[in-house]
């Protein structure tokens, strides 16, 4: 992808994999995706901690491999509502 000069990539997209991996497995594809593009563009990531101190954690985990956006996706909550 490098050779065909994006200007950047995302990672941990807003409806699949942000809401289905561990923050462990998170951070450890945060780490490739750092590790294969080497700062030679920009990185986003989407946080989907559910707490404030999770999403706070995350996003300096992510700023020290080099990412520079970081997309906030609010946490899942369910409504449900009277069937009355």
């Amino acid at each position: 992808m490098l050779q065909h000069k994006m200007h950047g990539i995302a990672a941990l997209g807003l409806a699949s994999e942000v809401n289905r991996l561990s923050t462990a497995d998170s951070h450890t594809l945060i780490e490739w995706v750092a590790e294969d593009v080497a700062r030679a563009v920009s990185v986003a990531v989407t946080v989907a901690e559910t707490s404030i101190a999770g999403q706070t954690d995350f996003v300096k985990a992510a700023a020290g491999l080099g990412v520079k956006w970081a997309i906030l996706q609010p946490p899942q909550s369910r409504v449900y509502r009277n069937p009355n």
